[in-house]
């Protein structure tokens, strides 16, 4: 059992990110093999330290609030870039897009609004398409 447990503990330290840091790999060994040893038979399921990348499903809002940030737009900004494909929003309703879910006036970006922000923001970083 113990040499069981070990083998899953060493094969869940291989998967730690490296950034993770030796001393905290080694004092995660250390303190693990001691619990091992003092209780042949340990309460901790290993498989609680193994780090799982859940998928978390990202909404159009999210999209929107992570390239806004990333290519540093102001409100008016992507206000322009939605005029550069005839769409047009308000002010207010492109607060009310990144505003929390749980906030009142927290309203849902369509499929839509993303279309347009992305095909303008082509034509924003690109230029207009020559024919």
């Amino acid at each position: 059992m113990i040499n069981q447990s070990l083998f899953q503990l060493f094969t869940i330290m291989n998967d730690l990110p490296y950034n993770i840091g030796d001393l905290a790999k080694e004092s995660l060994i250390g303190e693990t093999c001691f619990a091992l040893t003092c209780n042949p038979q340990p309460k901790t399921n290993f498989a609680i330290l193994r780090t799982k990348h859940q998928k978390v499903k990202m909404t159009n809002n999210d999209i929107l609030k992570k390239l806004r940030v990333a290519l540093k737009l102001r409100n008016d900004e992507i206000i322009e870039i939605l005029k550069l494909v005839d769409f047009e929003i308000s002010k207010s309703e492109l607060d009310a897009l990144f505003r929390d879910e749980s906030h009142r006036n927290y309203r849902d970006a369509g499929d839509q609004v993303l279309r347009n922000f992305l095909n303008g923001l082509i034509i924003h970083l690109r230029g207009k398409k020559e024919e």
